[in-house]
C-alpha cells in the first residue's frame, strides 16, 4: 500500500509539472528598424540541458519548454547578447545592435565557420542573388561571362568551357552546396547546364583549395550556394524568360511547411532553337537544345540537428544538325511516277541526364562545437546517337557503324565529415576532416567497359589569430588512392590588417590534380580515331602564389569606396596533355594519341578592382593583366610570359521611388597569343580582342510581388573573333580562322511572380 502510494504521489507531482511547462518564444529585431532577424543561433543553458534553435523570416525562434537559465543570441551580422530566463517565461522580444563591420557578405567556402567576407582570410569573391537578376543571368555561363580572370569558350559539341588564372576547366572544381559537380567532357563542365533559378549566390575563390576540397582544385573552386530560406507559410514563384534569338525558359517554385518539415520544390524547362549566320544551311553554329529540370528540398530541425535532403534531375537534349547531303540519297519506287529521289542529312543527338541526391547533416553542440557532415550520390549518363534522316518523309534510321552509337556513364558516391571546434574564442578554432569518394564509369570507350577509382582522404586546418590584426591558416591533407599516389599537400594563409580600412592577404598553396577515369582508361579506336588511356599517369602537381592587398573607406552611411589589387603565380609540373605518340612517319592517318605528363605550365597575373557606392549608383570597375607560360614555351627554353589585357565596367543605378533598377556591363578581353606545336615547328596562334556588353532595366510592382525585366544583350553585335595560324584544339574544334564567341545582338523580357 505504502508503494502504491507512492506512485500515485510521484505521478500526481509529474503530471503538475509537465502541465505547467510552457514552450518559449523568442522574438528578435534590429534596434534601428524593428526588422525581423532570421537565422540567428539561440541557445538556452538550462542547468540539466542545453537546447538550441534558430530565428524564422518572422524573427521567432520557438522551443517546446523552458527551463530556467541562461539565453544567448548570435548572429554574423549583430552583436551577440545574453539574457536570463525563468520557468515562467513564455514570451521574450530582443532588440540587436547591428555590427557595422560584419554587414558585408556572409561566406562558407572552405572556411571551418560562416563569417563575413572582409574577415575571411583568403579572399573570396561573391556574386550575389541581385547580380544574378540584375544580369538576367540563365546559367552560370551567363553570369561568369562578365567575370574577370575568367575566358569561356564555346564548342557546338561539348558546350561552355571554363578558363580561370590562364588555367583550363579540368583544374577548376565546380560544387553545388560544397558537393562536387560531375561529368567532365574533355576535361571540363559544360557550365551552361548548370542553372540559377535556384541559387542564392556564387562564391569564387581563386587559387588552390586541394587542402579543402581535393583534386581538381588548382586554377580554383566556385560554389552554388542553393537557397534556404524558408517561411511558416505557403509561397511559390513563377519566373519565365524569352531572348529574340529563339530562348524560351519557364520555371516554378514552391515552398511550404508540411509537419514541420520546409519543403521547396522546384521545377522548369529551357529551350533555344538553334542560331547560325547562315540560315539557308540547315546546320547551325549554336545547335538548338531543350533542358529540363527539378529540385525537391526537405529541412527539418531536431533539436541541435538540423537534417535537409536535396534531389535535383537534369536532362538536356543537343541537336546537330547536319547539312543537306545530295550525293547519298534516298531513291523510292513509287508506282506511278518512277523513282523519286530525296536528300538525305546525317543528324546526331546527344543527351544529358544528371540524378544527384545529397543528404546533410548539421550537429551544434553548442556555440562553438559543431559537425557538419553529408553523402551524396550523383549520376551522370552521356548518350550519342548519330541517325540518317531522309528529308523528304521525315524518316531516320540508326547507321550500322557501331562507333555512331555511344553512352558514358559516371557514378559518384561522395561523403564528408567534418568537427570543427573553437578552442579560444576570437583566438584559436580549427577543424578535422574526412571524405569518401568512389567513382565508376561504364562505356564501350572504356577499356574492359567498366573502371572505378577510390579515394579517402584526411584534412585539418587551423584559423589562429596571432594578434588583433594578424590571422594565420595554416592546413594539411593526406588521401589513399587506390589508382594512384597522392602527395601529402599542405596550405597557408595569413591575413594582417595595419589600418582599419586596410587589409593584406598572402597565401601560398600545394595543389594537385588526380588523373581522371577517361584520362586513365578511355579508349576511342575507329576507322578515323586512335585516342589511348594511360593507366601510368601521375598526379599533377603545383606550387601557387596570391598576394592581395584591400582598401575600404566609408564615406557615410550610404557612400563607400573599396579598391582591390592582388598578383598570383601558379607553376603546374607533370601535367597531362594529349599527345602524338608514333613517328611522323608512319602511314596510319589516324596516328596514336595517347594522354602522358609531359611537362609544366606557368601563369602569373595582377588585377585591380574597384566598387563605389554612391547612395544608389553603384560603379565596378576592374583590369586584369594576366601571362601563360606553357608547356611548348618551356620544353623549347624560350623565355617570357604571353600577356593579354582584361578589363570590366560595370554601373547600376536603383530609384527606389520607382522600384527600377538600370544596369550595364561590358566586359573587354584583349589580344592573345598563344605558343603552338605543330609537328616540329613552333606557331604562335592570335586570338583577336573583342568587347562583350548588356543592358538590363529591372522593375518591380505589386509590392515586390512582380518584378518585370528588360534589356539588350551583347549590345556591340559581335558573333565570331578572328584568330591566325589556328590549328584547333580537338576533335570538335572549327579550325577556320575564326572562334565562336556569341550570337549576335539580342533582346531580352522576363517576367517574375512571387506569392
Amino acid at each position: 500500500m505504502k508503494n502504491i502510494s507512492y506512485f500515485i504521489f510521484t505521478f500526481f507531482i509529474s503530471a503538475i509539472s509537465s502541465s505547467l511547462a510552457q514552450p518559449l518564444s523568442v522574438r528578435l529585431l534590429d534596434d534601428t528598424n524593428d526588422e525581423p532577424i532570421e537565422r540567428a543561433l539561440v541557445v538556452l543553458y538550462g542547468n540539466d540541458d542545453t537546447l538550441t534553435a534558430v530565428s524564422g523570416k518572422d524573427g521567432i525562434a520557438y522551443f517546446s519548454k523552458v527551463a530556467p537559465g541562461s539565453l544567448r543570441v548570435s548572429h554574423l551580422s549583430y552583436h551577440s547578447t545574453s539574457r536570463q530566463v525563468s520557468t515562467s517565461t513564455q514570451m521574450l522580444v530582443l532588440r540587436m545592435q547591428q555590427n557595422q563591420e560584419d554587414l558585408d557578405e556572409v561566406v562558407v567556402t572552405g572556411l571551418i565557420a560562416p563569417t563575413s567576407q572582409k574577415k575571411a582570410i583568403k579572399p573570396i569573391r561573391v556574386i550575389s542573388s541581385q547580380r544574378i537578376q540584375n544580369q538576367a543571368a540563365v546559367n552560370l555561363k551567363d553570369l561568369l561571362s562578365n567575370e574577370l580572370n575568367f575566358r569561356i569558350s564555346e564548342d557546338p559539341i561539348l558546350g561552355s568551357q571554363l578558363n580561370l588564372q590562364g588555367l583550363s576547366g579540368q583544374k577548376i572544381k565546380i560544387l553545388v552546396d560544397g558537393v562536387p559537380v560531375i561529368g567532365r567532357l574533355d576535361g571540363n563542365i559544360d557550365i551552361s547546364q548548370i542553372n540559377l533559378n535556384n541559387i542564392e549566390r556564387v562564391e569564387v575563390v581563386e587559387g588552390p583549395m586541394a587542402v579543402e576540397f581535393g583534386s581538381d582544385a588548382i586554377a580554383g573552386t566556385i560554389n552554388l550556394i542553393t537557397k534556404k530560406k524558408f517561411t511558416q507559410s505557403f509561397n511559390t514563384s513563377l519566373n519565365s524568360y524569352y531572348e529574340s534569338v529563339g530562348r524560351y525558359n519557364a520555371d516554378a517554385n514552391i515552398r511550404f511547411n508540411l509537419f514541420n518539415t520546409q519543403t521547396s520544390l522546384s521545377f522548369g524547362r529551357n529551350f533555344f532553337d538553334g542560331f547560325s549566320p547562315n540560315p539557308s544551311l540547315r546546320s547551325s553554329s549554336w545547335n538548338p537544345k531543350e533542358q529540363y529540370f527539378t529540385t525537391l528540398n526537405l529541412q527539418k530541425r531536431f533539436g541541435k540537428v538540423l537534417l535537409r535532403w536535396n534531389s535535383d534531375y537534369f536532362n538536356e537534349q543537343v541537336i546537330n544538325l547536319g547539312d543537306v547531303n545530295y550525293n547519298s540519297p534516298f531513291r523510292t519506287e513509287a508506282p506511278d511516277s518512277g523513282i523519286i529521289v530525296y536528300p538525305a542529312a546525317l543528324d546526331d543527338y546527344y543527351r544529358t541526364t544528371r540524378f544527384n541526391n545529397s543528404i546533410y547533416s548539421d550537429y551544434y553542440y553548442n556555440t562553438n562545437t559543431k559537425i557538419k557532415a553529408y553523402i551524396a550520390y550523383n549520376f551522370y549518363q552521356r548518350r550519342k546517337n548519330s541517325l540518317l534522316k531522309n528529308l523528304g518523309t521525315g524518316e531516320e534510321s540508326f547507321l550500322e557503324d557501331p562507333s555512331t552509337q555511344d553512352t558514358t556513364r559516371f557514378d559518384l558516391v561522395n561523403s564528408r565529415i567534418i568537427f570543427s571546434d573553437v578552442i579560444q574564442p576570437k583566438k584559436l578554432s580549427y577543424q578535422i576532416g574526412t571524405e569518401f569518394t568512389f567513382e565508376s564509369s561504364e562505356g564501350k570507350r572504356i577499356e574492359n567497359s567498366y573502371q572505378d577509382v577510390t579515394d579517402f582522404a584526411v584534412f585539418t586546418s587551423f584559423d589562429y589569430q596571432l594578434s588583433n590584426r594578424i590571422s594565420l591558416k595554416p592546413g594539411l591533407r593526406y588521401a589513399y588512392n587506390n589508382r594512384f599516389n597522392t602527395p601529402l599537400i599542405g596550405s597557408l594563409a595569413a591575413r594582417y590588417q595595419p589600418l582599419e580600412k586596410i587589409i593584406l592577404r598572402a597565401s601560398y598553396g600545394k595543389g594537385f590534380r588526380a588523373p581522371t577515369l577517361k584520362e586513365l582508361y578511355f579508349d576511342f579506336v575507329d576507322e578515323n580515331h586512335n585516342v589511348l588511356g594511360n593507366t601510368d599517369l601521375k598526379a599533377e602537381n603545383s606550387d601557387q602564389y596570391q598576394f592581395s592587398a584591400q582598401f575600404t573607406h566609408p564615406f557615410n552611411k550610404e557612400s563607400s569606396l573599396e579598391i582591390n589589387s592582388s598578383y598570383y603565380y601558379n607553376n603546374i609540373y607533370d601535367e597531362i596533355r594529349l599527345v602524338s605518340v608514333v613517328d611522323p612517319s608512319d602511314s596510319d592517318p589516324r596516328g596514336e594519341f595517347r594522354n602522358i605528363n609531359i611537362g609544366r605550365t606557368q601563369t602569373q597575373g595582377i588585377n585591380l578592382n574597384s566598387v563605389v557606392r554612391v547612395q544608389s549608383l553603384t560603379l565596378n570597375t576592374g583590369y586584369t593583366y594576366a601571362g601563360e607560360l606553357n608547356s611548348v614555351a618551356i620544353s623549347n627554353t624560350i623565355s617570357g610570359f604571353n600577356f593579354f589585357s582584361q578589363a570590366r565596367f560595370n554601373v547600376s543605378y536603383q530609384h527606389q521611388p520607382w522600384g527600377l533598377t538600370a544596369s550595364f556591363f561590358t566586359l573587354f578581353t584583349g589580344k592573345r597569343n598563344q605558343l603552338v606545336e605543330v609537328g616540329s615547328e613552333l606557331i604562335t596562334t592570335t586570338f583577336d580582342a573583342f568587347s562583350m556588353s548588356d543592358i538590363s532595366l529591372v522593375k518591380s510592382l505589386w509590392q515586390k510581388k512582380i518584378t518585370l525585366s528588360t534589356g539588350v544583350k551583347n549590345v556591340l553585335d559581335i558573333q565570331n573573333i578572328g584568330t591566325s595560324n589556328f590549328a584547333g584544339g580537338g576533335i570538335h574544334s572549327s579550325g577556320n580562322g575564326s572562334l565562336p564567341i556569341g550570337y549576335g545582338r539580342t533582346f531580352f523580357i522576363r517576367f517574375q511572380l512571387a506569392l
